[in-house]
Formats: structure tokens, C-alpha cells, sequence
């Protein structure tokens, strides 16, 4: 009867233990997903032009997490990121801390770039990075990626990845002062490997410091579809419509000087040829690209014109809205003094909102046009 008793609880264990293997989740494998197809297609389109991570390799990196160290963990969140770029035009680069040289000296590494992305190449970059043996002096490496991106043009991402395992409270002084240095340019974003509630907390701090980024966890990035989803966040935007394409109706005849005081014209202006780069104040060169303008406004003074700026599709939206209503604004002002009549003349701007081509240079544009 005993021995009755314990075959029957030898079975039930050896069938709970079966049950519980069997109902344990498997964590599936990552797939990541082609965002390079959507760019294509045009739903969206590129928003940042220059990508900075920053990795802490400090030695609580070291430290166990779902199977694996914080630091292999954090490793695989940025080889995702890389698999799951889109293939465009992006100046990247890698910086890490938490070396230990000496009991006085700490080290932070630029490991990589800046430099044209190449997924293959940032890919081996990612996988040669080996752990470091010190603390976390994150301001450090904070304050050299500022420095880092100084010769940087357009809009840039930063991505702090960490346990942020008693990270400084410097850190957030440090974002901030980058943000002082980019202004609307930068946003940065944070990505904790871990459940530290401190580390959290600090993690959401400095996020907050940049403004326009945000934290995650790297469980929120597991999969393929979280990892596109973030992606698209932080380096695209959705595309705005197209532009219904007018064709254009020229004149049969046109009028001479003699018979009429109006006339019916298109003129485009290169911005990149009136204006220095994210600037209003029109280059000193401008005024003989204007001047064409003005020769035609004297000859016929009763024609009235629109002045219309236009920018690219990079930089944030509000920010390219203001930028080319300052453009059109100080072209109009430039022909009222070379001696045009200012009531003839309204400068209007439309953004981003009429793009003409994939090419950033030839959306950047102011044209003239006869008023309606």
C-alpha cells in the first residue's frame, strides 16, 4: 500500500513538472520588420539625419538578466535597432562608458563614427563592443557626445541605452545643456535594460530633459513589431499628401510693354541660393537673383505677386512652417526695397506642405507667382 502510495505521488509531480514546462511562454524570435519599403512607398519620410547611442558598458552591466548579462541584453536592443533601420541617408556614430583606467580616471569611448550609416558594418561595430570593469560616469558620456555631434547639419537622435543602476543626477544637467546646444534639432530618448525603480525614475528625468523623446523599457522593444514601432517614432514621420499636379497654362501671347501695365509669370528661387542653411537673412549674392524680378515689377507695376516659401520635409513640422513664412516675408521685403510697391506683394508660407521632389534641395524653394 505504502509503495502504491508513492508511485502515485512520483507521477503527480513528474506530470506537474510536464504541465509547467509545457505552459511556460517561450520568448518568440525576433523578426525584424522592413521599414525600408514604407519609406519607398512615401508613407513616410525622414525625419532625423544624424543618430548618436550611447551605451553604458559599466561593470553592473554585468549583472544577470533574463538569462543573460544587462550588457549582452542591451547589445541585442541596439543590433535590433540596426536591423530594423531603414535604408536612408543617416550619419551615425557610438559612444560608450564605464571604462575603469585608474582609482582617479574613468574613460568614455566614441567607438564609432560619426559616419555614413552601413547596416553590415554598424552590425560587426555593435558585436565587437566588450564590457567595461568601472562605474557609471553617464555624464561623461553625455557631455563628449554633445561635443561629438557638433559638426553635425539637421535633426539628431540620441539613444541612451543602460541599467541607470545609480546613474548621476548630473546626467540630466548634462541633457539639458545638450539641448541648449541643439535646440529644436535634438531629441533624446532612453532605453533602460533592467527593473531598477531608481534607475527608472532617473531614466524618466532625463528623457523629459531633451523634450521630444521618450523612455522605454527594452521589454517594450522584444519584438519585431515594438521595434518598428519605435523606429518609426524616433526617425520618421508620416508623408503629407501629394500635391495635386496643376499643369501649367502659358500665355498664347504675350503682351508688350506698350499695350499693358500686367503680366502673368512663375519664377522658382533655389533657397539654398537666397539663404545660408536653417537662416532667414537673406546672402549678400541674392540681391542679382532678385533683380530679375524687380526688372519685370517696373515694367509692368500694375502686376501683383505672391511670394510663397516652401521648405523640405526634415525638422519638425512647426518649425519648417515658421521657417518659410520668414523666407517669403524677407524676399518681399528685399523687392519693396529695391522699389517695389509693397501693397502689390503678399508673402505667404506653405512648410512642408507642397513638396516636388525626393530631393530635400529642390522642396527647399521660394517661388513668385502672379497673384490670383
Amino acid at each position: 500500500m505504502a509503495r502504491h502510495l508513492l508511485n502515485t505521488f512520483i507521477f503527480i509531480i513528474i506530470v506537474t513538472l510536464l504541465i509547467g514546462c509545457g505552459a511556460k511562454k517561450r520568448i518568440p524570435r525576433f523578426m525584424p520588420v522592413d521599414l525600408t519599403k514604407e519609406l519607398k512607398e512615401g508613407k513616410y519620410v525622414q525625419k532625423v539625419d544624424n543618430l548618436m547611442i550611447v551605451l553604458d558598458v559599466s561593470s553592473s552591466m554585468s549583472d544577470s538578466y533574463m538569462k543573460k548579462t544587462k550588457f549582452d541584453a542591451a547589445k541585442n536592443v541596439i543590433d535590433n535597432i540596426n536591423r530594423c533601420l531603414p535604408e536612408m541617408e543617416l550619419e551615425i556614430g557610438l559612444r560608450t562608458f564605464g571604462y575603469y583606467i585608474s582609482p582617479f580616471e574613468e574613460e568614455t569611448t566614441l567607438v564609432y563614427g560619426l559616419t555614413d550609416y552601413r547596416r553590415d558594418e554598424f552590425g560587426k561595430i555593435i558585436r565587437k563592443v566588450e564590457a567595461g570593469n568601472g562605474r557609471s560616469p553617464m555624464v561623461l558620456g553625455i557631455n563628449a557626445a554633445s561635443e561629438d555631434l557638433k559638426e553635425t547639419e539637421d535633426g539628431i537622435a540620441v539613444i541612451i541605452v543602460s541599467d541607470w543602476k545609480k546613474a548621476e543626477e548630473y546626467a540630466i544637467p548634462a541633457v539639458e545643456n545638450m539641448k541648449n546646444m541643439y535646440g529644436d534639432r535634438i531629441c533624446i530618448y532612453t532605453i533602460m535594460v533592467g527593473e531598477d525603480e531608481d534607475g527608472k525614475e532617473r531614466m524618466e528625468e532625463v528623457a523629459k530633459a531633451g523634450y521630444c523623446g521618450f523612455p522605454k523599457n527594452s521589454a517594450e522593444l522584444a519584438s519585431g513589431k515594438q521595434m518598428a514601432d519605435f523606429i518609426r517614432k524616433v526617425f520618421l514621420k508620416k508623408a503629407p499628401p501629394k500635391p495635386e499636379v496643376v499643369e501649367e497654362v502659358l500665355p498664347v501671347e504675350i503682351p508688350a510693354p506698350v499695350y499693358t501695365e500686367k503680366v502673368a509669370f512663375t519664377a522658382t528661387l533655389k533657397a539654398d541660393v537666397l539663404f545660408d542653411f536653417n537662416s532667414a537673412d537673406l546672402k549678400p549674392g541674392a540681391g542679382e537673383e532678385l533683380s530679375r524680378i524687380i526688372t519685370t515689377l517696373r515694367t509692368y507695376p500694375e502686376t501683383a505677386i505672391r511670394v510663397e516659401g516652401h521648405t523640405d520635409s526634415r525638422g519638425p513640422e512647426w518649425y519648417n512652417q515658421d521657417l518659410s513664412e520668414r523666407r517669403a516675408a524677407a524676399v518681399k521685403d528685399a523687392l519693396v526695397q529695391m522699389g517695389a510697391d509693397p501693397t502689390k506683394i503678399e508673402a505667404v508660407g506653405f512648410g512642408e506642405s507642397q513638396l516636388i521632389s525626393r530631393d530635400h534641395a529642390l522642396n527647399r524653394r521660394v517661388n513668385i507667382v502672379t497673384a490670383p
